[in-house]
């Protein structure tokens, strides 16, 4: 079985010149998360992508998480027909079936998708279409059927306002037999209200054959595309929900789930504690026995040891925090390694960009880091050594050292006295 997911569109409605697929959702391509339910599924061996507004942009994003992936152009937007006919067409014959969804889903669950997959194989379909069952069903094509046999979808624009009271609507998803693909995609035509050849019309195709096919009702939650900023608010919203709840599961003490925002391939050990607020971003690891919030922003690559404290309004990128470091306030810690049992006083800054390159900062274990310093990268400060608060380091600090570089108080008394 081969996965083709459709991905052509632009995506008007998000009102971005960027393809819809490519939005982020929690540190992943929006396309990402449709081609991960599929990963892993029984009997599919192959996920091919169809694209078309921005095709390369899409390729470029996508191959290196999914190097395996096949791509396939579809030059012109003419329909969801017309999208699976440049695939086909393109395609090695065989005479499997392909599993066909649209790369605007992404919450669909492995688990939903593996039960269609048995469904269609236990029933012996030729064409299988998952249905979903909304409150307001304005917008999708409406399944007609008899005997939950699918005799035709009717789309939105070509409905009578009978048709329109239908509430199993179809979901984009379909499980169809290559061959019979083959056999009638070119029957398609484009009588209908869009003037595009419409996919749904292989349904009414394979009941007037006579041929075995069925739906599978899905659930709603699962399904719903995402066509604007709002719709995609409440994807992300639901996807950080599913990864909270994970977390919590495995022993992660988060605080306030829903204003706890972490990117889906973070690591998080048991006993960590996330206080409100916090955002985590992808590629970070976070052992046992730390805290980390609130406010605080860990951005990509930050790996952070046992016990460690990471507090309010800290932000951390590509930083090591070795055991027991703490950083409580105020501060900004990047492109550092910062040793095992190292405070970092309130207002630390590692200056680690000149405006045209990043540079490292490295800080020993037990190294005291007084409140309000800013370390000018590259700096190394050995172990055991203290930096005076308000102080700006440029040079390297020998182990045992202390190091402050301030400008000298004045003061001057009864300045503000009348005379």
């Amino acid at each position: 079985m081969q996965v083709l997911i459709l991905a052509a569109g632009k995506g008007t409605r998000m009102k971005s010149p960027n393809p819809k697929v490519l939005f982020e959702i929690a540190g992943f391509p929006m396309l990402f998360h449709v081609m991960k339910a599929f990963e892993g599924i029984k009997g599919v061996n192959k996920i091919n992508v169809l694209t078309g507004y921005r095709s390369d942009l899409i390729r470029e994003k996508i191959s290196p998480l999914f190097p395996e992936t096949s791509f396939y152009l579809q030059k012109e937007q003419l329909g969801t027909g017309h999208a699976v006919k440049c695939f086909i067409d393109e395609k090695t014959v065989q005479d499997e079936d392909i599993f066909i969804a649209c790369g605007d889903t992404p919450l669909l669950k492995k688990e939903e998708l593996e039960e269609f997959a048995t469904f269609h194989k236990e029933n012996k379909n030729v064409l299988s279409v998952m249905s979903m069952s909304p409150e307001d069903p304005f917008g999708y094509g409406r399944i007609m059927t008899e005997e939950n046999v699918p005799v035709e979808i009717i789309e939105e624009k070509d409905a009578d306002n009978d048709q329109k009271k239908i509430r199993r609507v179809n979901s984009g998803i379909y499980i169809i037999k290559e061959s019979f693909i083959r056999e009638c995609i070119d029957k398609i035509d484009t009588d209908n209200s869009q003037g595009e050849f419409y996919l749904t019309d292989l349904v009414r195709l394979c009941y007037e054959k006579g041929l075995s096919s069925g739906v599978f009702e899905g659930n709603i939650h699962n399904l719903e595309g995402i066509n604007d900023i709002k719709a995609l608010s409440l994807a992300r919203k639901e996807i950080h929900r599913r990864i909270n709840e994970k977390l919590m599961l495995s022993g992660v003490d988060i605080y306030d789930p829903e204003s706890t925002f972490i990117d889906l391939d973070v690591e998080i050990e048991a006993d960590v504690k996330i206080l409100p607020f916090t955002v985590i971003k992808s590629g970070s690891f976070i052992e046992s026995g730390s805290s980390i919030g609130p406010f605080a922003r860990l951005r990509q690559g930050s790996l952070v040891g046992k016990r460690c404290k990471i507090g309010n309004f800290v932000e951390t990128k590509k930083a090591v925090f070795k055991d027991g470091v703490k950083a409580s306030h105020l501060s900004y810690i990047g492109d550092s390694v910062i040793g095992m049992g190292t405070n970092i006083g309130a207002g630390t800054i590692t200056c680690n960009y000149d405006g045209k390159n990043k540079f490292k900062t490295v800080i020993g274990e037990n190294v005291f880091i007084g409140s309000n310093t800013s370390l000018i990268a590259p700096v190394k400060i050995d172990d055991n050594s203290k930096i005076g608060a308000g102080s700006v380091i440029s040079k390297d600090v020998p182990e045992y050292s202390l190091s402050y570089s301030r400008a000298k108080q004045s003061i001057k008394k009864n300045h503000f006295r009348r005379k």
